[in-house]
């Protein structure tokens, strides 16, 4: 109930579904410091946000090991996580004839809007580890290219089907993950109790909101 009551949310600003694999040299480099992939992820994602876009971003996920048939994979995270529109690179900057040319044609609310969205996925690959560059293609044979994985944003419709999906392995016994699968950003869970509260007991709840 959470998740879908945060998937409303969501729905608001708008979304992308995710599907993300830590790159598995980092994955090593977590499960030899003793970390969890979970914590890892989650933590990684929020930070990243606030240093690319100065503020938290709404997500959230559910880790998992095994394929729909049951056989197991590598761990990786289904999730969803907000799309807000960017402000364009400023003159000099990196694209910034790219984004410029596509205001002209679209207009500069779409430009923003596209731009927010490809920094939005540069955010995923840079917390799992999976940015260009900075680990190898290939790690034990296994190539790393396709470890980040997105939708195009949904808006402004309830997909209950994708939350069912992500949690499809939640309830069997898993040898490397923790019982509890289900990471949730701060900022997302605090909005989702402000919800709930207005859906529970009506217009007294907004004065919850600031």
């Amino acid at each position: 109930m959470k998740v879908q009551i945060g998937s409303v949310a969501l729905a608001e600003p708008g979304y992308m579904l995710f599907q993300i694999h830590l790159h598995d040299e980092l994955r090593a480099e977590i499960d030899a410091s003793g970390g969890g992939h979970k914590d890892y992820l989650r933590d990684r994602i929020a930070r990243c946000a606030r240093a690319l876009f100065g503020g938290p971003r709404w997500f959230f996920f559910v880790m998992e090991d095994q394929s729909p048939d049951g056989d197991s994979t590598r761990p990786h995270a289904h999730g969803s996580i907000e799309v807000r529109p960017a402000t364009l690179p400023a003159r000099g900057e990196r694209h910034h004839l790219r984004y410029r040319r596509l205001a002209e044609r679209m207009g500069q609310a779409h430009a923003e809007r596209i731009c927010g969205l490809a920094l939005t996925k540069d955010l995923l690959r840079v917390a799992s580890g999976n940015r260009r560059a900075d680990r190898p293609t290939i790690v034990q044979g296994v190539h790393q290219g396709r470890n980040v994985w997105t939708s195009t944003p949904k808006r402004p419709f309830f997909n209950d089907q994708w939350v069912t999906y992500a949690f499809k392995n939640i309830d069997k016994v898993s040898p490397t993950l923790p019982d509890d699968r289900l990471a949730f950003s701060q900022s997302l869970r605090t909005e989702s109790r402000r919800l709930w509260n207005l859906i529970r007991i009506g217009e007294e709840a907004l004065s919850q909101w600031p």
